[in-house]
């Protein structure tokens, strides 16, 4: 197996290096970016197998991304409007109360503003 056969580091997401471990007569994956490190393996190719066989890695980074995607979906797009003004968000485009239009009353940016938090991994 070649240099470009190698998955990505999964850490980094950079291209992984092959290296002949003298000291032990091994050989190692590692991403010369990060520093991450493959398991030793007494021949090249079954150290390549190794590196590249992450089943719960590629489990994980698929339900994240059906996560991801979910969050996304509940991302409130506007803000509430009402015939009456007064239940009218002021943040919605055609409020015409009186209130400060920087304040949104109907929960669209505090809403947003914890899926935001969740996507970047702040919660």
């Amino acid at each position: 197996m070649s240099e470009e056969d190698l998955r990505e580091c999964p850490f980094c997401g950079e291209k992984m290096q092959k290296r002949d471990n003298n000291d032990w007569n091994e050989y190692i994956v590692w991403c010369e970016n990060c520093g991450a490190i493959g398991p030793n393996r007494l021949t090249i190719e079954t150290d390549d197998e190794m590196w590249n066989l992450r089943r719960p890695y590629d489990a994980l980074r698929f339900e994240n991304a059906k996560l991801r995607a979910a969050l996304e979906s509940l991302r409130c797009n506007g803000h509430y409007e009402c015939e009456d003004s007064w239940y009218s968000c002021p943040k919605h485009p055609e409020y015409c109360g009186t209130d400060d239009r920087t304040n949104c009353t109907c929960g669209t940016d505090a809403t947003n503003a914890i899926i935001d938090a969740a996507l970047i991994g702040g919660v």
